[in-house]
């Protein structure tokens, strides 16, 4: 995986290590209840054997995608070593957008988890399996899972650039943190010990002094019963809000692809527009943000198989890049037919369509119970060669 995604080495890192610190010390507590010495050594002979075992696969799996890339990309070549290199060693990343260094820990993982978050610090709290409420003791048996993904979240913020789909990878194991603090909760009040039990067995003995202390205890177990019912009730809300957000999240999501649906909108227009089928031949230019939000090879090829079923004529596409010479303004604008372009006015050229995107949240609707519940702007036009059509 990681000769396909280098990023996964700052996760591979972290992890192994933590393997083998969990099987020292476990084979240490185990080797010392026996009383033998041999611990260093298995742990060496693991790791001479996980290096063998990275270096063979490592190499087979580079090689396997040096040769298929290589025939993809007409010249030899490693795209994940190209990004590494562009990454690490140049440390360009910035050119395409910089953050702070918290990002990933103050916004995006809050903004992946929502309200889930705050169930993450009950996962280390162990609540006693009796009415002393007092007797409360931190529980560390988690950390060694979420260790190395924090690690990996705290290198990868040393790069400039950064996105949210760099740690997709990590938010599992805070979803399953968040789950044991959940499943905390539960056990709060589940595995409680009932206050009418512990009166019961208090009212059984003979001392009248200890059926008053039992008692008092009792009523000591009674006070904390709501405020255990209270956390276990803020943990599921938390659960229903955060699945509510997300849904909202979806529906916003949904209008972040004005470059697809561009593609979508032109397609059809070429395909039913009766003055354009015998054209012999369409050209697309596709500009940056058009090919970013949406317009994929995928979509160009199914755009094209579409094309030739009720058109005599050629659809192609041509996209533009941010190198100076991959751009419209180096291109002979007359030789396409048809541009999707985040520019309204392009001298030669008239609109037949836009599409919108930039999509936000409306609350003053949401909170009104009136549609729409996403605000859009004007993002990608579709514009015909003028005397075309």
């Amino acid at each position: 995986m990681t000769i396909f995604r280098c990023d996964m080495l700052l996760l591979l890192a972290p992890v192994t290590l933590s393997m083998f610190c969990m099987s020292y010390l476990n084979e240490t507590g185990a080797k010392t209840k026996k009383k033998v010495s041999n611990t260093t050594g298995d742990i060496k002979m693991s790791v001479k054997k996980t290096i063998l075992t990275g270096l063979i696969y490592g190499i087979s799996s580079l090689c396997l995608s040096v040769s298929v890339d290589s025939i993809i990309w007409q010249r030899i070549v490693w795209p994940e070593g190209v990004v590494l290199f562009f990454n690490t060693v140049e440390n360009k990343s910035g050119e395409w957008g910089t953050s702070p260094w918290h990002f990933y820990f103050t916004r995006f993982i809050p903004k992946a988890m929502l309200f889930t978050i705050f169930l993450v610090p009950f996962s280390f709290i162990q609540f006693p399996h009796h009415g002393d409420m007092r007797i409360i003791k931190m529980d560390t048996s988690i950390l060694p899972y979420l260790t190395p993904i924090i690690s990996f979240v705290a290198i990868y913020s040393f790069l400039p650039h950064k996105e949210a789909r760099f740690i997709f990878p990590v938010l599992s194991i805070f979803n399953i943190t968040a789950a044991h603090g959940i499943t905390r909760l539960h056990s709060l009040v589940y595995d409680y010990p009932s206050t009418s039990n512990t009166f019961i067995v208090a009212s059984r003995k003979k001392n009248d002094d200890l059926v008053v202390e039992d008692a008092k205890q009792s009523k000591s177990i009674e006070k904390y019963k709501l405020g255990r019912y209270f956390l276990l009730t803020c943990g599921l809300l938390s659960i229903l809000l955060s699945f509510v957000v997300s849904s909202l999240f979806l529906i916003v999501s949904k209008h972040n692809y004005p470059g697809g649906e561009a593609l979508f909108k032109l397609e059809e227009y070429v395909r039913t527009h009766r003055g354009i089928k015998e054209r012999t031949k369409i050209q697309v230019h596709v500009d940056i943000l058009s090919g970013m939000t949406g317009v994929s090879k995928f979509g160009q090829y199914s755009a094209i198989l579409m094309h030739q079923k009720g058109n005599k004529g050629e659809l192609t596409f041509e996209k533009s890049g941010y190198e100076e010479d991959n751009n419209l303004s180096f291109h002979r604008k007359d030789q396409f037919t048809h541009l999707l372009s985040e520019k309204q006015e392009m001298k030669g050229y008239h609109v037949i369509d836009t599409i919108t995107g930039y999509p936000s949240l409306s609350f003053s609707n949401l909170v009104r119970f009136r549609f729409p519940l996403v605000n859009t702007k004007d993002a990608i036009y579709i514009l015909e060669k003028d005397g075309f059509n």
